[in-house]
């Protein structure tokens, strides 16, 4: 078993990419830093960021 930890507002990372894939179809998110802290996503010295998080297409 291991620990995974929510990714942090100290990380440096400027944008954070995620890739799906369904059957033969492909596609990417570019979701920018600003972003997922304003969404309380990545954990700040405040609170604790999310362990995981849904993405749903438009």
């Amino acid at each position: 078993m291991f620990y995974q930890a929510p990714l942090t507002i100290d990380d440096k990372i400027d944008y954070y990419l995620i890739s799906l894939e369904q059957d033969q179809r492909l596609g990417f998110f570019i979701l920018p830093k600003q972003i997922l802290i304003g969404r309380r996503i990545l954990s700040t010295a405040q609170k604790e960021g999310k362990r995981m998080f849904c993405v749903y297409k438009n």
